[in-house]
């Protein structure tokens, strides 16, 4: 119910074709780790590096996904199967522009977002434009707050059955399953599809980039 709720938050608000973007990226990436999950340092900490691994056989099929940040401004969603790219710099200069004046008013740079389907020809943005309080903000953290307590009923069984101590790890490994397992459920019932550009299909077009972008505010 709430990711049907959800769903109708994203086609009110003409994200539907970011719809498999926010849904991983901004949802179940980014708020659940903000709000709910462990940080990587309540994981481990070594001398070096903050976080945890651990190796898993048979490999799950299909997608693996992950969230680059930018700034706290810029968010998208990769695979290692991305078709396009745009470069760091370029994305610096989308965050300067926005913050200043809400809109890409340098020429230039414009010239250069449009045909990645970011901005239109008056420099207004096309990606999703998150701000606290949004619907799709409120919604996101309802999902979450029952994902998180969910989690945190299970762990207890997990570490016995697995043998781990650390219930802080314990939780990060089960979450990274349910997110997989949650993400084939949701693919399944048509309320999200994959991208092309994650693919790497030869479907895909450069402007499709915008189909795995968002800002947040």
């Amino acid at each position: 119910k709430d990711w049907k709720t959800f769903s109708k938050a994203l086609k009110e608000s003409k994200f539907t074709d970011n719809a498999y973007n926010i849904v991983f990226s901004y949802v179940l990436d980014s708020k659940i780790w903000k709000q709910e999950l462990p940080t990587f340092e309540d994981v481990e900490k070594y001398a070096t590096w903050n976080g945890a691994y651990w190796a898993m056989y048979d490999n799950r099929p299909g997608t693996f996904c992950g969230t680059n940040g930018y700034n706290n401004k810029f968010y998208q969603t990769w695979t290692d199967s991305l078709s396009w790219w745009m470069g760091l710099e370029t994305i610096g200069k989308i965050i300067n522009e926005y913050e200043q004046n809400g809109k890409i008013n340098d020429k230039e740079l414009l010239d250069e977002v449009m045909p990645w389907g970011l901005a239109d020809k008056e420099g207004n943005m096309l990606v999703p434009v998150i701000a606290e309080g949004d619907p799709i903000d409120t919604i996101g953290d309802e999902i979450v707050s029952k994902l998180g307590s969910c989690m945190y009923r299970y762990t207890s069984s997990f570490m016995s059955e697995y043998g781990i101590t650390n219930d802080n790890l314990a939780v990060t490994i089960l979450y990274h399953e349910v997110m997989w397992d949650l993400m084939d459920i949701l693919q399944s019932q048509g309320i999200i599809t994959e991208p092309d550009i994650l693919k790497g299909s030869a479907n895909s077009r450069k402007e499709d980039f915008a189909k795995i972008v968002y800002l947040v505010k």
